[in-house]
């Protein structure tokens, strides 16, 4: 019997409570959203005018071609090529040809455009060739090709060209060949191997290098060392 009178007494008092509730909500909730939301939203939103950072993207086009002259570019050999110039760093020498020294980087802008012409506001005295940004670069005396990672098979070993996306692999003027067969390789044109069969060797060349097209190819060091 002292049970059922302690307890309708407790819990109808404290039932009725959610009276409460109602109060509490309608004023916490209607005047904290309305003020929140938009103070906050048009205070963030303006910030994509920081997006045009992206302008900062031609800082990927910063990377600018020499463009030399005819004369500043005249050369007589591959090995004229090997100056700062011509191997810039994100740059491939591309070699002397026709007396000329010339570069290139890889460049979107020329997808789709022809060997030789040039996209609107490219710059100046430069043209597409095989997806680069082609231009003359200035020549020097010449010099001794530089040296080719030559790395070992296991260092050079690879599943795809991601793999060779590497500083050894895209070392300053050099050529970067990709994966095949399971390995890494790059190279670098070199007047040695002008009459060398892809393969050969030429006398005092770099140990574990060998002619390939005109180049000193060799492995290089992969993501997977």
């Amino acid at each position: 019997e002292a049970e059922p009178e302690a307890e309708p007494e407790a819990e109808p008092e404290a039932e009725p409570e959610p009276e409460a509730e109602p109060e509490a909500e309608p004023e916490v909730e209607p005047e904290t959203e309305p003020e929140a939301e938009p103070e906050a939203e048009p205070e963030a939103e303006p910030e994509p005018e920081d997006e045009p950072e992206p302008e900062e993207e031609p800082e990927e086009a910063s990377l600018q071609n020499d463009a030399a002259s005819t004369s500043a570019a005249s050369c007589s050999s591959h090995s004229n090529c090997y100056t700062s110039k011509c191997m810039a760093e994100g740059f491939t020498m591309t070699g002397c040809w026709g007396s000329q020294c010339y570069h290139g980087l890889p460049d979107l802008g020329c997808e789709g455009v022809p060997n030789g012409q040039a996209y609107e506001g490219m710059q100046a005295d430069t043209w597409c060739w095989n997806h680069q940004r082609d231009s003359r670069c200035t020549a020097g005396p010449s010099a001794s090709p530089p040296s080719n990672d030559a790395a070992t098979v296991a260092a050079a070993a690879c599943a795809d060209n991601s793999d060779c996306q590497t500083a050894s692999c895209n070392k300053a003027g050099f050529f970067n060949h990709g994966c095949h067969g399971g390995v890494c390789y790059h190279g670098v044109m070199d007047p040695g191997c002008a009459d060398k069969s892809n393969g050969q060797r030429y006398e005092g060349m770099q140990e574990h290098t060998w002619c390939w097209e005109l180049k000193k190819d060799s492995r290089c060091t992969s993501t997977n060392r």
